[in-house]
């Protein structure tokens, strides 16, 4: 029994040594497929120059481990994530707010700091940002791609004449994240958008713009140009082996469509009533632990090595950014990369991702009137009335 005491002692002093501050030396965790290795060449870079040392890490379930190490007042100087959960780690106080000068702001794209920005304050440096495109297997369309979810019956219609079992259309429908575009193309919006934040007691959710972009992905679901059940996986699988034409669908599986052998492009997301598709825009960002003590140091490894024009292209060639959040880099790489410019287009359509904890609320009710509507369990009219009065019941608990 001692022995296991013992044990044990050793393996939680170790887990707070390695969670432990140094004064002078950056720690820094990312995710491993989001340009680790160039951010440590960036850090011998920064140690070269200014003689402290930057050391890169990455870790199994990132974020659950940053959240719990920060809790205690350990963990990273410097964290990268998704800026979707900026509003929860700011208000629970794990993150830092930073005072970003104007000159240093205006070089970046302008809507990558409503991400990063809270109850007013900034709580990040953006990185870099995404959206879902329209996805298209150039075998099957000529021309531009349909620009509305209205055109996709007579897409279809031509379609099935060449090739009678390749399905028109697929995407994750009963995910919010990936239908929301065609409720926010005619001007739904999640929580009204105010000066410095969010009035979560305005919600958009059932408004005539959301029941027209509702009403628009049901009735493609009812005329069979997409199919019941349409899943990611499924969507993925299908449009790998060249049984789908089109998809809604990210940066993160441009990869694999490549090595698949598909020969496909991106266009912008087709929209609701003469609209564009307006996706949510995901900034991937840095955030400062709150409890480092290497605060400036951090601020300055930030603004001077990493989320400059030269520091997010060294990143980018290591891991693909999507849309590098500096404006010189994305306008530069947009002009060579159509991929990048469509989903630089995409982003300036989309409306940026609302970063309070409120979200998540959100998704669950949205979730749920995606699913009735689509099943048929309801008409959209009705789904989306129950969503505005659950989401509100879940934010008065």
């Amino acid at each position: 029994m001692r022995k296991k005491i013992l044990s044990a002692l050793l393996v939680f002093l170790s887990a707070v040594q390695a969670f432990a501050w140094t004064d002078g030396e950056l720690l820094v965790w990312i995710s491993d497929n989001r340009g680790y290795h160039a951010l440590g060449e960036l850090g011998k870079k920064f140690e070269n120059d200014i003689g402290a040392s930057v050391k890169v890490e990455t870790q199994e379930d990132i974020t659950n481990k940053f959240q719990s190490a920060a809790q205690s007042g350990k963990g990273p100087d410097i964290f990268f994530w998704a800026h979707d959960r900026i509003g929860e780690w700011a208000d629970a106080g794990l993150i830092r707010p930073l005072e970003v000068k104007d000159d240093f702001k205006a070089s970046f794209v302008p809507m990558s700091w409503d991400a990063v920005t809270h109850k007013s304050q900034i709580w990040g440096y953006p990185v870099a940002l995404e959206a879902v495109s329209l996805i298209y297997n150039k075998k099957y369309v000529t021309g531009n791609p349909p620009a509305q979810l209205s055109a996709l019956a007579d897409f279809n219609k031509e379609l099935k004449a060449k090739y009678p079992k390749v399905i028109a259309m697929m995407w994750d429908y009963d995910t919010p994240y990936f239908s929301w575009p065609f409720l926010a193309s005619a001007g739904a919006y999640p929580f009204k958008k105010i000066s410095g934040g969010y009035d979560v007691k305005d919600t958009g959710v059932d408004t005539p713009a959301a029941l027209q972009g509702l009403q628009a992905i049901v009735d493609l679901i009812k005329g069979g140009i997409m199919p019941k059940g349409s899943t990611q996986s499924i969507m993925e699988q299908k449009m790998g082996t060249g049984e789908l034409a089109l998809m809604i669908n990210g940066p993160w599986c441009w990869a694999d469509l490549r090595k698949s052998g598909v020969d496909f492009n991106v266009a912008p997301v087709p929209g609701v009533g003469g609209n564009p598709g307006r996706p949510f825009v995901g900034v991937f960002s840095a955030m400062v632990n709150r409890s480092s003590p290497n605060t400036d140091l951090a601020v300055q490894f930030l603004e001077k090595y990493v989320c400059t024009a030269e520091g997010l292209k060294a990143i980018d060639a290591d891991a693909p950014l999507g849309v590098p959040a500096v404006k010189s880099l994305a306008d530069a790489m947009a002009a060579k990369d159509p991929f990048i410019k469509i989903t630089y287009e995409n982003c300036q359509n989309g409306v940026v991702m609302p970063n309070i904890p409120q979200m998540g609320k959100f998704w669950s009710a949205m979730q749920a009137a995606f699913e009735i509507a689509t099943n048929g369990g309801a008409t959209p009219e009705v789904a989306l009335r129950d969503a505005k009065k659950n989401l509100a019941d879940s934010l008065a608990r």
